[in-house]
């Protein structure tokens, strides 16, 4: 009966001892975890794009197409693709990279001061200057001016005119400068009457310079300017005139723009000397009436002669 007990504890034993290995198996697979995901599948969350492969992200690359191998910024533009002044040249070719706005530029992104005429000298001889105060202004002891000549230079012969004068009779004897202020022009702008000008084209003229924009004041408009000064040149370019040349005005103005691109849309010669009036080396301050100030001493008279001189293309 003692052993019966202790055979039967055995069994009871060894059963729980091989219900408990019941599960395993020599398939290695039944105790992998089942894996529901499939590792094969890219993940580009991640992926940077650049297609111009500038070194900038597409999401914050303002210039998508820049040349291969060219330096960039962190918005991913090279010089090539910049134009910081708004001149209309390209930084990496712009050597005058603060160009104000508006002006007319080179191929080098520098102010482009003059629009040249082609001129023989000895085809050269009645000249006619159409301006206003600083081409020629009458004695006013009132403002402290007694001069009879272009305000404000010391002298007769150190105004724009004579300087002018004196530069191209050294190289043409026979060439004779008159100069007349129609600065009423510039008051009436499209109520002026051309007639007020015909006896000054009795004969042929070689060259008429047109020298205006200084007196151009609200409530005229810029419009109405252009439209002026356009209609202007056209009476001129209906006389026996060979060739005409525009200067903008000695101050800044708005209206320069206009005159230049009339000159270049009439296909005639063009100077600026706005940039005269920047130094006031060139200024008449030795003046106290401000109306005399701000119009060019004998320095700025001497530049404004070399300018014209330098369109002129002689």
């Amino acid at each position: 009966m003692k052993h019966f007990k202790h055979l039967l504890f055995l069994s009871i034993l060894c059963s729980l001892v091989l219900f408990t290995n019941c599960g395993d198996s020599d398939d290695p697979v039944a105790d992998t975890p089942t894996n529901t995901t499939d590792d094969s599948t890219d993940d580009d969350s991640n992926t940077v794009l650049d297609a111009d492969g500038d070194g900038v992200a597409d999401d914050v690359d303002t210039c998508a197409d820049t040349p291969s191998g060219e330096t960039v910024d962190s918005s991913g533009c090279a010089d090539s693709q910049k134009d910081t002044d708004g001149d209309g040249v390209t930084d990496d070719l712009d050597t005058c990279t603060d160009t104000p706005s508006g002006e007319m530029v080179d191929l080098n992104g520098c102010i482009k001061y003059i629009l040249p005429l082609n001129i023989e000298i000895e085809t050269l001889d009645e000249v006619i200057i159409l301006g206003n105060s600083i081409t020629y202004s009458s004695e006013n002891p009132t403002i402290g001016w007694y001069g009879n000549w272009g305000m404000a230079a010391s002298s007769q012969e150190n105004d724009y005119i004579h300087l002018l004068e004196k530069k191209l009779t050294a190289l043409n004897t026979s060439i004779k400068i008159k100069s007349y202020n129609i600065s009423k022009f510039e008051h009436q702008l499209l109520e002026f009457n051309f007639g007020e000008l015909d006896t000054l084209f009795n004969d042929k003229k070689s060259l008429v310079i047109v020298n205006l924009g200084e007196n151009f004041n609200e409530p005229s408009t810029q419009i109405e300017f252009r439209t002026a000064f356009s209609n202007l040149i056209s009476y001129v370019e209906e006389k026996d005139i060979s060739h005409i040349l525009v200067v903008n005005s000695f101050w800044t103005k708005s209206i320069n723009i206009d005159i230049r691109e009339i000159a270049i849309n009439k296909d005639i010669g063009f100077a600026s000397i706005t940039d005269i009036s920047s130094d006031t080396t060139n200024m008449a301050y030795s003046f106290e009436h401000t109306g005399i100030r701000i119009h060019p001493g004998d320095n700025g008279m001497d530049k404004i002669a070399e300018r014209i001189l330098s369109a002129l293309n002689l």
